[in-house]
């Protein structure tokens, strides 16, 4: 007999449920098709499908933006930076973790490009600039 696919979903699922009244409102879902989407209610958990835990957002002005990341750094992962003053919003570093940790600790460090961007772009906001 083989384990449940969703175990540890369902763990963290039943924790925020004992927590928050509409649980389903921090997850999403993904079939088959790939695409992730927001959760209207209980999770089904079918098989075929992913859940995962939406990521934590800060509010910087008008918007909700990923928190950066806090975690260990390592020398071959690429991070995003980011930045208000780039046409992108963002950079990205290589290999440099002194750069990498000054950044994580002005908190405008993150693993995705997509993050680093509405970060840049919450930023920019608030500066009343807009590189678009």
């Amino acid at each position: 007999m083989t384990g449940c696919t969703h175990y540890e979903d369902m763990d963290a699922y039943n924790d925020d449920a004992q927590i928050y009244e509409e649980p389903w409102l921090l997850w999403e879902c993904c079939p088959l098709n790939g695409t992730w989407f927001d959760l209207t209610g209980h999770p089904g958990w079918h098989p075929d499908s992913k859940y995962r835990r939406k990521q934590q957002t800060q509010k910087i002005g008008a918007f909700d933006v990923p928190l950066p990341y806090r975690g260990e750094l390592g020398s071959k992962t690429i991070y995003y930076i980011a930045s208000p003053a780039t046409a992108r919003y963002f950079s990205a570093v290589v290999g440099c973790q002194e750069w990498a940790l000054a950044c994580q600790k002005r908190s405008i460090l993150h693993l995705t490009e997509r993050a680093a961007t509405f970060h840049g772009k919450a930023l920019a906001s608030l500066m009343g600039e807009s590189n678009e």
